[in-house]
């Protein structure tokens, strides 16, 4: 479901791939993607450190994509070495594309794929159930794609029956060249990818991977957390607020059956005495804020909620912190859903 990519021979050096791939292994991720054919990289040292993520994933039976261009597959013995998929780049005519799904696991670029190349894929003897469609990330800003573009592609994979990948970028660390993350969606290029990634979940993609070499321990933490059926809020809290307001945080809330035009209402409360919410920090509220009404809100005291819109200060409503999903995921819980927050 979660994946990290790892790039040999470019920004990192192998000991630092072998330690990432070991961090995102304990924090749950199973995925790793590479590309063995980025232009203009020394091949000997691309060869020798692909080969020990090989051995690294296998040990830590994580699942490996590579990336490869035909030139590349040519030379390489496949069979000695355990790979999840392949996705194919250029180079690869049709009856290479069928012959290597009868084989292994293929992924195919998610801008190249029409209806009608598919069927004659499928004609040829393509076994469907092998492929999963990828998409590509964009490391230039404003050339990602757009949310709209995704939905109708992956509507028209979906009725395909292929399974559907993504990336997010990490907002720690940028791969270079560019240094400018590495999305699929271009609304996500500056959106911590714990929320980038459960809007791609919902939006029907089944692997979500980092597409940047390198993401931050907090971040692998928080995507590794990531649960089916909750969703997981990354957050800004201020520190007071962390002190006197922590069972908050730490629980699981739920929204209510009967949602607000304006905010996320759980319907849960952790304080046992309601009317000690003492007022602390009653601002403005922007899209996004999380609050608790105090004792002055009288039985609506230690009622948590997440602005859908821009509100004034209200003394009877006490801010707690902030929400860094730029309102994106807040706006999909339904009623009933239940949601969690990760302090970034």
């Amino acid at each position: 479901m979660i994946g990290i990519s790892v790039f040999p021979g470019l920004d990192r050096t192998i000991e630092e791939n072998v330690e990432y791939l070991d961090k995102a292994f304990k924090s749950g991720i199973e995925y790793v993607f590479t590309s063995v054919h980025i232009p203009n990289l020394d091949r000997k040292r691309v060869m020798k450190e692909f080969q020990i993520i090989l051995e690294e994933t296998k040990k830590r039976n994580m699942k490996l994509m590579v990336d490869i261009s035909k030139d590349f597959y040519s030379e390489f013995d496949w069979d000695k070495y355990s790979v999840y998929a392949l996705r194919l780049d250029f180079g690869f005519d049709d009856e290479e594309i069928v012959s290597l799904s009868n084989k292994y696991s293929i992924q195919l670029n998610a801008s190249t794929i029409s209806k009608d190349w598919i069927e004659k894929l499928v004609s040829l003897g393509l076994e469907k159930e092998k492929v999963t469609v990828c998409h590509n990330y964009y490391p230039r800003n404003d050339t990602g794609i757009s949310l709209e573009l995704f939905r109708e592609r992956n509507s028209f994979f979906k009725e395909m029956g292929f399974k559907i990948m993504a990336f997010v970028p990490s907002q720690s660390y940028k791969r270079g060249p560019v240094y400018e993350g590495l999305p699929t969606l271009e609304v996500h290029r500056h959106l911590h990818p714990v929320a980038a990634a459960q809007e791609l979940f919902y939006e029907g993609t089944d692997i979500v991977l980092i597409g940047d070499s390198m993401a931050s321990d907090r971040e692998l933490k928080g995507l590794g957390s990531i649960t089916k059926g909750e969703w997981l809020i990354p957050v800004i809290v201020y520190d007071e607020a962390k002190e006197k307001y922590m069972s908050y945080f730490s629980a699981i809330h739920k929204q209510r059956l009967d949602p607000a035009e304006n905010a996320v209402r759980s319907e849960i409360t952790t304080s046992g005495n309601k009317e000690m919410i003492d007022i602390f920090n009653t601002v403005d509220r922007p899209k996004g804020t999380i609050t608790l009404d105090n004792r002055h809100y009288g039985r609506y005291s230690g009622s948590l909620q997440i602005t859908k819109k821009n509100l004034q200060a209200d003394y009877r409503v006490n801010v707690l912190g902030h929400v860094c999903d730029n309102g994106r995921i807040v706006n999909l819980i339904k009623e009933g859903e239940y949601f969690r927050f990760y302090i970034i």
